[in-house]
């Protein structure tokens, strides 16, 4: 299945997502973790305010990583984050003297307005900040209660929230003054750490214990680690009366294999096929998920090249069928 998907959170549930019904063609589906938008950009929009302009210029870095990194490997599966990685590097620009940096960064991501970087990015971590732990609910009051609680219960709660931290080695690592501005303007944690200690015992104490713990060999000393979390499960009927149904998957290889489908509702949700790609937006409780596919007859390369190229190709075409 040739398909690209990008999840998002919390839109007020017009669902930020791309999918399609889900036919499946050639290569397998290069699912796309991709900025997590929260407002609606519009095709016409020259100037935005902050958080938009920002998650905006985060879409077209993030379109160009996915078809960087899948032209490097062509016959995998390619699952990118990308605003972690933006949200990353504007501290490391805004820290910069350096104009070369500068340049090349703001080029890289797509920034036109660097100095309004740090204003966005404050807004979205506060946004996608950590949850506290949930208080523990008081005990039932009698046995009606009880069963209420256990018919409605609400499980696992959903979430999401972004992991970003500077490791480095030695107190001489970095400037007193980079590390103060970064803190103050972004809000960033910094660790310092010994330096004799092992780099598997640095990344072991200060990694999240949710992610992979990284392989790292060589004597690096600056380490930047950033994730996403998201945890949420569908909302409406999205796949309700679905059953698994075997179809041929056709692999980029023209071998042909028995794969299960399942299959979405497509009347209640934002949908648009034509002759480029075919998209269907689909709605979680904490995120939305868009899915697109390209034509039979095109790869999935060509759909991320025309959207590296023009992020608006597919939204501002979704519609209620």
């Amino acid at each position: 299945m040739n398909c690209v998907h990008r999840i998002c959170p919390n839109r007020e549930f017009s669902a930020f997502s791309k999918s399609t019904v889900i036919s499946i063609r050639r290569l397998a589906c290069y699912v796309f973790f991709f900025s997590l938008c929260i407002f609606p950009v519009s095709a016409q929009v020259q100037k935005q305010a902050q958080p938009a302009s920002f998650l905006r210029s985060n879409d077209r870095f993030a379109f160009d990583l996915l078809r960087t990194t899948h032209q490097e490997s062509p016959d995998r599966n390619i699952v990118v984050a990308p605003l972690p990685v933006s949200l990353t590097f504007a501290a490391l620009l805004d820290g910069s003297p350096d104009s070369r940096s500068t340049h090349e960064l703001s080029s890289t991501f797509h920034w036109e307005e660097a100095f309004a970087l740090p204003a966005a990015a404050r807004m979205l971590l506060s946004r996608f900040e950590k949850p506290k732990p949930r208080p523990k609910p008081p005990a039932p009051r009698n046995e009606h209660e009880k069963q209420l609680r256990r018919l409605f219960q609400p499980g696992i709660p959903e979430e999401s929230w972004f992991s970003i931290a500077f490791l480095y080695r030695g107190q001489s690592s970095l400037s007193p003054e980079f590390i103060e501005r970064v803190k103050y303007r972004f809000g960033f944690q910094f660790r310092a750490v010994d330096e004799k200690t092992p780099q598997s015992l640095i990344l072991a104490q200060n990694w999240d214990a949710s992610m992979p713990l990284p392989t790292i060999t060589d004597s690096d000393d600056f380490w930047i680690t950033s994730s996403i979390h998201l945890r949420t499960s569908w909302a409406g009927n999205t796949f309700v009366d679905a059953k698994p149904q075997g179809q041929d998957f056709r692999l980029r290889s023209g071998q042909i294999t028995q794969t299960d489908f399942l299959k979405s509702e497509t009347t209640s949700y934002p949908y648009v096929r034509s002759g480029e790609f075919e998209a269907i937006e689909l709605a979680c409780w904490g995120a939305t998920i868009l899915f697109v596919l390209p034509p039979p007859d095109a790869d999935v390369s060509q759909l991320e090249a025309a959207l590296a190229k023009n992020p608006d190709l597919v939204e501002p075409f979704l519609a209620y069928h």
